[in-house]
C-alpha cells in the first residue's frame, strides 16, 4: 500500500481539444470574439495540486528523498476521516481548425497525457508518512481511497457548426494507453492498542495495473475512445460569453491487465511472529500460508478490464467590464469522485497587446490557490499566454499546496 500511495505522488498529464478554451480565452484577453478564421492551437502544461499535502512533501517524494517527522508532522493535526486529494502531471496538445465550407469547420489534432488523480482517506496518508506510532489508541480509516494513473498518446478529429449566435461542435479521440494503474480501497481501518499490545487491521481493496517494462512510446497495453462536446455563444463585443464543454467522455479497454484483490481482517497481539505463522488469519484464496501475499490475503489474476476516462465537464463565463477589465468564471466537475472546482480571474489590459490576469481557484483537488496569467497579443492573429501558478510556492514552500505552469499559443491562419 505504501508503494501505491507513492505512485500518486510521482505524476507527470491532456485534453481532447483546446478549441473551446481558445474562444473564451481569446474573448477574455482581447475582447475580440472572432471565430471565423482557421486556427492552430498549441498548449503545454504542468501542474501539481493537493488540498492537504504541501509542496515540500510532494517535492521530496518526486526527488526520491527521505521524509522526516518535521516535514510530515503537521498531518497529525489533520482529521483522519477527511480526504487527502492530489492531482498533477504534464500535458501537451496541438489542434488545427480549418476555414471550412460556409459554416462547417473541421478539426484535427492530438496530444499526450501522463497524469494521476487520487483521493485517499487522510488516515491512510498519516499511516504511510508518519507510521502508526503517533496514533496510538486511535483507529485510522484507510478507505474509501482511490488512485487513477494513466499515460497515453492520442489523435483526434472533429467538426463544428457555426451560426450567427453560437458554435456547436464535437471531437472524437483514439488513444494508445501505455500505462494504467488504479487502486481502490473499498473499506479498511487500523487500530494500535496502547503500548503496541495489539494491532487490529481490516482492509478490502483491489489494484489493476499494466506492465511497466516497455518505454511509454512503444508500449500499447490498452485502447481508448473518447468524445468531446462543446458549445460557445457568439456575443457582440462587450456582451456576456458562455462556453460549455465535455472533455474525454469515453472508455479504455485492456485485453489483459494484472488484477489483485486484497482481503484482510485480523488482529495481531504483541506482534509475535510465531503466533502469526501458526494461527494466521483465514485466507481469501483458501490456500495455506506460504508467503506474505497469503498472510495479507492477496489473490492475483490476469483478465480483461474496461475503465472510464478521467474526463470532466466545464463551463466558462466571460463578462467584459469596459476596455480595461474583463471578469471570467470557470466551473469544472470531474467524472471522478471529487468536489467541483471554481476559478475566478480578472483581466487587466496594460497596453493594446499586453494584459495580466490575477486569478484564484478552489475546490476539486486543491484547497485555495492564486496565480498570474500574462497574455501577449501583438496582432496578425497571434496570441500567447503564460500561466504562472507558483507565486505562493516562492513565498512559503512549506505551506503551499500547488504548482502550475502553462504555455499556450494560438495562431489564426
Amino acid at each position: 500500500m505504501k508503494n501505491a500511495l507513492l505512485l500518486a505522488f510521482v505524476v507527470v498529464w491532456t485534453n481532447a481539444s483546446g478549441q473551446a478554451d481558445r474562444w473564451w480565452a481569446q474573448y477574455h484577453f482581447t475582447g475580440a470574439p472572432d471565430i471565423e478564421r482557421a486556427n492552430l492551437w498549441i498548449d503545454a502544461e504542468y501542474e501539481m495540486k493537493s488540498n492537504r499535502l504541501n509542496n515540500e512533501i510532494t517535492g521530496t517524494l518526486l526527488n526520491g528523498s527521505t521524509l522526516d517527522a518535521s516535514t510530515t508532522g503537521y498531518l497529525i493535526e489533520e482529521p483522519s476521516q477527511s480526504k487527502t486529494r492530489l492531482a498533477g502531471g504534464i500535458e501537451a496538445n496541438a489542434w488545427f481548425r480549418s476555414n471550412g465550407s460556409g459554416t462547417l469547420h473541421w478539426h484535427v489534432g492530438g496530444g499526450i497525457t501522463d497524469k494521476a488523480y487520487s483521493s485517499f482517506s487522510t488516515g491512510l496518508v498519516q499511516l504511510v508518512l508518519n507510521g502508526n506510532g503517533p496514533y496510538e489508541d486511535k483507529r485510522l480509516p484507510l478507505g474509501p481511497s482511490w488512485l487513477r494513473y494513466m499515460s497515453a498518446q492520442s489523435i483526434g478529429v472533429g467538426v463544428d457548426f457555426e451560426t450567427d449566435n453560437m458554435v456547436v461542435g464535437m471531437t472524437a479521440n483514439l488513444s494508445k494507453v501505455s500505462r494504467w494503474h488504479s487502486i481502490n480501497v473499498a473499506s479498511g481501518s487500523l487500530y494500535t492498542a496502547p503500548y503496541g499490545a495489539s494491532i487490529d487491521a481490516d482492509i478490502t481493496g483491489s489494484r489493476n495495473s499494466t506492465a511497466f517494462s516497455q518505454n511509454k512510446v512503444s508500449a500499447w497495453y490498452g485502447s481508448g475512445l473518447s468524445v468531446g462536446l462543446f458549445l460557445i455563444n457568439h456575443p457582440a463585443p462587450g456582451k456576456l460569453l458562455v462556453s460549455a464543454q465535455v472533455r474525454d467522455l469515453g472508455l479504455i479497454h485492456f485485453s489483459g491487465i494484472t488484477n489483485e484483490q486484497v482481503s484482510l481482517d485480523t488482529s495481531f497481539s504483541g506482534l509475535n511472529a510465531d503466533e502469526i505463522l501458526t494461527h494466521g488469519p483465514s485466507f481469501s484464496n483458501g490456500g495455506s500460508l506460504d508467503s506474505l501475499e497469503g498472510l495479507i490475503g492477496i489473490v492475483r489474476s490476469n483478465q480483461g478490464h474496461t475503465a472510464l476516462y478521467p474526463g470532466f465537464i466545464q463551463m466558462d463565463v466571460v463578462q467584459p467590464l469596459g476596455e480595461q477589465l474583463s471578469f471570467a468564471v470557470q466551473l469544472r466537475q470531474y467524472f471522478l469522485a471529487a468536489p467541483p472546482g471554481i476559478r475566478l480571474g480578472m483581466r487587466i489590459r496594460l497596453t493594446h497587446w499586453i494584459a495580466l490576469e490575477p486569478y484564484c481557484l478552489a475546490g476539486a483537488f486543491t484547497r485555495f490557490d492564486t496565480g498570474l496569467t500574462a497574455s501577449l497579443n501583438p496582432g496578425n492573429g497571434l496570441r500567447v499566454q503564460l500561466v504562472y501558478g507558483m507565486l505562493e510556492s516562492q513565498i512559503a514552500r512549506t505551506a503551499t499546496r500547488s504548482q502550475h505552469l502553462r504555455f499556450m499559443i494560438s495562431i489564426d491562419i
